[in-house]
């Protein structure tokens, strides 16, 4: 069994608490936004939200209409405020796994990265940076960088349902197209390890579970995986059972797992929500 150590290859714990679009409204759940109360004499509406959750409207509950739009304080405000882009993350030890047992770790994280303007409200874009990278103490390196040193390529990710039923949602993360399919290739000395979404298919990466309906300018997202085995693997979007997949010294893809826990926050203090139900 090989063992080597890198912190959470693909962990661009990002977007779990941004808004991620324009202002036009995609209006699919989940979608990022804001839960914001209306300025007192604004005019009120029945599908205005009783809540600053904003998955109740004020007409929801029995009453005269008086009573109801006496509820009817807060408004639903799809994708970004402008200018408010930006979010960082940082985690600390992380481990992939392979299902054949090679595994990798690193001693942090940390990334930075951008919602996409693309009138979705669901995607995002990022790099990922780590440190203490080592495989039984070989050090691991990306080309360019300082030993011990991993970037992953650019990475892209994107909001979706798990689990309709129980407003599970999830996050998927995977190789931008100028990755090449690949989420990081790197060394350990003379050992060579790539790292890739299911197949190398268009979309295929990793999912992990994100919190939502609640406005929030922090999240943690916890990655889990046991012998090999990302959980969850699979969801209601494109590629539905989708995961991480290694190749150690070119001698084949395995499936893989990765387990770290990562800080996302947006910059400038603001606060988002993952809308499950619009």
């Amino acid at each position: 069994m090989q063992r080597i150590r890198i912190a959470g290859l693909c962990v661009v714990a990002a977007m779990a608490i941004g808004a991620i679009a324009s202002s036009t409204a995609s209006a699919v759940a989940p979608e990022f936004g804001q839960c914001n109360k209306i300025a007192k004499g604004t005019e009120k509406k029945l599908s205005m939200y009783d809540s600053s959750k904003c998955i109740k409207t004020a007409g929801a509950d029995a009453g005269t209409e008086a009573e109801k739009l006496k509820k009817a304080n807060y408004e639903w405000f799809p994708g970004l405020v402008k200018g408010k882009t930006e979010f960082t993350s940082s985690g600390g030890v992380a481990t992939l796994a392979t299902k054949g047992g090679k595994t990798v770790t690193c001693t942090s994280e940390t990334s930075t990265g951008n919602y996409l303007e693309d009138g979705t409200n669901k995607k995002e874009s990022t790099i990922v940076n780590f440190a203490g990278c080592e495989s039984s103490k070989f050090a691991c390196t990306t080309v360019g960088k300082a030993s011990g040193e991993l970037t992953t390529n650019e990475l892209l990710g994107e909001v979706g349902v798990e689990i309709a039923a129980k407003k599970k949602t999830a996050l998927k993360l995977w190789p931008a197209p100028s990755a090449a399919g690949k989420f990081i290739e790197f060394k350990c000395i003379g050992l060579e390890i790539k790292v890739r979404g299911k197949g190398e298919a268009a979309g295929a990466g990793i999912l992990v579970n994100i919190k939502n309906d609640a406005m929030k300018n922090t999240e943690i997202l916890k990655y889990k995986a046991t012998k090999g085995v990302q959980k969850p693997v699979k969801w209601e979007g494109p590629n539905p059972e989708t995961y991480l997949e290694s190749n150690f010294q070119n001698l084949g893809y395995e499936q893989s797992g990765q387990e770290i826990e990562s800080k996302v926050t947006n910059v400038g203090g603001i606060k988002y929500e993952l809308n499950f139900v619009l």
